[in-house]
């Protein structure tokens, strides 16, 4: 497993999720996987409100929801504090392509198995941790 650690501030905030994905330049993205998501700010992702989507990500196998949903999602006013979010591949049988966890609302650590995900994302300035 390789592993990367993020503790890119800004204005006293965690590098944004939106930015962190776009550096990331993971692609073959179908869909992505909130476990155990605890959100911070305003507005309904995925039509659910904060609680709701919470919630959702809490039961066994978590939210799913399709790439293009979760780029809607990345334009949200809010901030992730504490949870994983997973990126799967559109490939039969889907793959695990990065888990994202985000610790206490300071630090992402992100996940790979993957040695060409792994090399995109040293690649893109990311610290191994």
């Amino acid at each position: 497993m390789y592993t990367f650690v993020v503790r890119e501030m800004s204005s006293g905030v965690l590098l944004p999720l939106a930015r962190l994905i776009e550096r990331m330049h993971l692609s073959d993205v179908s869909l992505w996987r909130f476990n155990w998501i605890q959100l911070h700010g305003c507005g309904f992702p995925f039509g659910m409100t904060f609680d709701e989507l919470e919630a959702a990500s809490r039961v066994p196998g978590g939210l799913e929801v399709r790439d293009s949903e979760f780029r809607a999602f990345l334009n949200s006013d809010f901030q992730v504090v504490n949870g994983e979010i997973e990126a799967w591949s559109n490939e039969v049988p889907p793959i695990c392509l990065a888990r994202i966890d985000c610790h206490d609302a300071s630090e992402w650590e992100l996940t790979t198995d993957l040695p060409e995900v792994a090399s995109r994302l040293e690649q893109s300035g990311f610290p191994r941790g």
